[in-house]
């Protein structure tokens, strides 16, 4: 846990834009790099507004292979860093945890205080199978400390699996130029917020606490 709070910690003072960002040189204090980053969410959170729709609101909670699940929410109640998964079938999502890209429960509606259900425009059936799938394979692998390196495939945090899926499967990049426009050859941060933000998905389901 220390490893994965002091990683995010260091991003968090490389990724923050100068325009949102407190932090000087000389600002090293978590306690102040969490509060740039909690302003850094809530800024992209005004922005997803108008992406949720009175529908979405009344909408039952994703259940439908290929569906994506966002939430703001802090992580271990410290870092507002976010998280995502997609969900593979009415039980189950695929996530990329501390110990790695595992099987979870879909019950994100009971354990998490904001959600966000999203769907991958213009996805037939067939080719979200192939996403699915692709996804799958990835299981058991390690977890990505090193949120700039979304070239590699060998490791996967859990914004950067989803997105990688889609982008390899499909050739659809999920990906905004918030933190850097990420395309499978370069060095960018994809951040679980993004996919919300992303002008490819569209909110079907948004619930808060």
């Amino acid at each position: 846990m220390k490893k994965i709070i002091l990683t995010f910690i260091l991003i968090s003072l490389l990724i923050l834009p100068t325009n949102i960002q407190a932090i000087s040189s000389q600002h090293t204090n978590p306690t102040l790099v969490t509060s740039s980053l909690t302003k850094f969410i809530n800024k992209t959170i005004q922005a997803i507004k108008i992406k949720i729709t009175p529908q979405s609101k009344k909408n039952a909670y994703p259940t439908s292979m290929g569906q994506i699940l966002v939430t703001p929410d802090f992580y271990k109640n410290l870092l507002p860093t976010g998280h995502t998964a997609i969900i593979i079938n009415r039980n189950q999502v695929i996530e990329a945890l501390s110990n790695g890209i595992v099987y979870g429960k879909n019950n994100w509606n009971a354990t998490k205080k904001k959600v966000y259900g999203l769907q991958v425009n213009n996805v037939s059936s067939n080719n979200m199978k192939k996403v699915i799938n692709y996804i799958k394979k990835q299981v058991g692998k390690k977890y990505n400390y090193n949120f700039y390196d979304t070239k590699t495939r060998k490791k996967f945090y859990c914004s950067q699996i989803i997105w990688a899926a889609f982008l390899d499967t499909l050739k659809i990049n999920l990906d905004t130029k918030l933190l850097g426009y990420a395309t499978g050859k370069n060095y960018a941060i994809v951040h679980p917020i993004e996919l919300v933000l992303s002008n490819k998905t569209k909110v079907v389901y948004y619930h808060a606490k």
